[in-house]
């Protein structure tokens, strides 16, 4: 009997299968050994190009993404699946392949390319680093890969002029990576054990934006610590960074007024949660950023938008 390669699906995918189990032996051709469905599929590209160093970056910039329709190997575009889809139905041979389209599933996803997730930021640099997103197939343009490869490497970036210290290999290595970082909108998290240096190579990287001028009236940086440590920040910036302004914002009746004219303002956690709105309207003050605000940081110092 000679089936339409259209009807010849549900002898493939359901027939078959249960004449196998008899043990009968079924002879087909090396074409129909797999047969394709079609799936959501994500392409992200990115800037090509060095990672800016000198001027921040927002990730809206740096990545893009479309969503397609894998089938094989080969992507198709939005347009190009539902132009196919249009004169499809069943198994059908498309390049050298056979694919089968199936009435329900090819529904469903025509209608999640109608209405496609919508990706942001942070969500998008986690999935082009694990190249995973719920099932979906994620394809990298070679630029986003050389760009992802970038990301990963630490090239040193100099000392600033105005830090008193010398820095530990391991600790410049931290600094630079903290600057890269901040530069590019990404946060950052100091595992360090305590006692090797952790405050020092925040100071180093604010001492840094001080003297590339990201600090200044108006665009302050602001540290949060546990109580007990804001004088000894206070004394370590003093230390290794006197170029630095500080301003402490802690106490009773305080006031962000004296902020204005420092470039790096402490204060503690429990202030941060009694006075948010205050600090989030940030009275006229501007905070630059070393840390994303929604990361967890499990160490005891902290640098906070």
């Amino acid at each position: 009997m000679i089936y339409p390669a259209r009807d010849f699906a549900e002898v493939l995918l359901q027939t078959l299968p249960v004449i196998r189990l008899f043990g009968i032996r079924v002879m087909l051709p090396k074409s129909l050994s797999r047969i394709l469905r079609p799936q959501l599929s994500l392409r992200m590209s990115g800037s090509s190009g060095k990672v800016a160093t000198k001027s921040g970056i927002s990730l809206v910039q740096m990545l893009q993404y479309q969503w397609q329709v894998a089938i094989g190997e080969g992507d198709l575009s939005t347009e190009e699946f539902l132009q196919l889809l249009e004169k499809s139905k069943g198994l059908v041979k498309f390049r050298d392949e056979y694919v089968f389209f199936d009435e329900k599933e090819t529904k469903a996803l025509a209608d999640k390319l109608a209405r496609p997730p919508v990706l942001k930021g942070p969500e998008l640099l986690q999935i082009a680093l694990s190249e995973d997103y719920e099932g979906v197939r994620i394809t990298l343009s070679e630029e986003l890969q050389e760009l992802i490869i970038e990301l990963r490497s630490i090239d040193l970036t100099a000392l600033p002029a105005g830090i008193h210290a010398t820095l530990r290999p391991y600790q410049h290595r931290g600094f630079s990576w903290l600057c890269k970082n901040a530069r590019i909108g990404f946060g950052s998290i100091l595992a360090d054990d305590m006692g090797l240096g952790k405050t020092l190579q925040v100071i180093t990287a604010l001492q840094y934006f001080k003297e590339a001028g990201d600090l200044k009236a108006g665009n302050q940086a602001l540290v949060v610590a546990p109580t007990t440590l804001l004088t000894n920040w206070e004394r370590e910036v003093a230390r290794f960074a006197p170029g630095l302004q500080t301003f402490i914002y802690h106490g009773p009746g305080r006031s962000l007024t004296g902020a204005k004219n420092a470039d790096l303002v402490l204060t503690s956690y429990g202030i941060v949660r009694s006075d948010l709105l205050k600090l989030e309207n940030k009275s006229g003050l501007r905070w630059s950023s070393m840390k994303h605000k929604t990361s967890k940081i499990p160490m005891r110092n902290r640098v906070k938008p």
